[in-house]
């Protein structure tokens, strides 16, 4: 509140890089004082020129983001770096990233590695994710689908989004099983994941028998579909003309299987497959209006 920014204020003239921090931070999300960047920019730079790491991390951020002073990726490495030799878990994922993508430093996946596992032992379900999907795909490591489980699951613990449809996948289409699956995967589908929206659907249509529901599955499918999830707008289009779930309608399925044909990014044989669908509607007449 103003009571608290204005004794923040004045230790933080006194040199406390601790409150300059927390200065930074009030001004940051306009706490007792209105928002300002720039103000926010100087006691994050202040309080991590006096080695606080969480400052550290915070200023990176804000060259990475260009909040409050100018963007500049070299300076967001260079603070990251501090912070993260300083334990900071944050910062840590960052330079794994960085080091990822070759922001600014050269390529290095091993590197890249060592810093995502430095960030997800220090807790970061950002990292722990990360680290999942490169033991999916072997990137820089053996791929290890078992090792890459275990990584979603802590990541998905931590509430991580894109980590409880990761388990989701596996669990629905692999060999996996977590209790949990559901309960994550309505979790991340109610937080906007499109992906999980469509497992869902994909769960209750072919999952286990007692869960097994074509109202849902339809409902979930749209609700992706509605986002341009590219197999879940096939999916849709093939309830409305099958009636699976939904009443038969084949005028909204033609609409659904033309959406799927505008969609560039689908992969030429769900889009050739549409294609042909619309051509036999067509064709046989009696399913769209003439």
């Amino acid at each position: 509140d103003e009571s608290a920014f204005k004794w923040y204020l004045e230790a933080a003239k006194r040199d406390n890089a601790d409150v300059m921090y927390k200065l930074a931070e009030c001004y940051k999300n306009g706490i007792g004082v209105d928002q300002n960047d720039e103000s926010a920019f100087k006691w994050y730079l202040e309080a991590a020129k006096r080695d606080n790491a969480d400052a550290m991390y915070k200023l990176a951020e804000c060259y990475k983001n260009s909040i409050g002073g100018i963007k500049s990726n070299i300076d967001a490495f260079k603070w990251y770096s501090k912070a993260a030799e300083r334990e900071n878990a944050g910062a840590s994922f960052e330079l794994g990233v960085y080091y990822e993508k070759g922001i600014v430093v050269k390529s290095n996946i091993d590197l890249a590695i060592k810093y995502f596992k430095k960030a997800a032992n220090l807790g970061n379900s950002n990292a722990m994710y990360r680290l999942g999907m490169m033991y999916e795909y072997g990137k820089g490591v053996e791929s290890d689908i078992n090792q890459a489980m275990e990584w979603f699951q802590k990541s998905a613990e931590k509430g991580n989004v894109e980590a409880m449809s990761a388990v989701g996948y596996w669990c629905i289409f692999g060999e996996f099983k977590n209790e949990k699956m559901e309960e994550w995967l309505l979790k991340a589908a109610e937080q906007g994941d499109i992906d999980a929206m469509y497992y869902l659907s994909e769960y209750y249509e072919s999952g286990v028998e007692e869960k097994r529901d074509i109202n849902k599955s339809f409902e979930w499918a749209f609700e992706a579909a509605k986002q341009k999830q590219e197999d879940a707008m096939c999916r849709v289009a093939s309830c409305y003309e099958t009636g699976k779930g939904v009443p038969q309608d084949f005028e909204k399925a033609l609409d659904w299987y033309e959406k799927v044909v505008e969609m560039r990014l689908l992969d030429d044989k769900k889009r050739e497959d549409a294609i042909y669908k619309i051509i036999s509607y067509y064709e046989e007449g009696t399913k769209v209006p003439q």
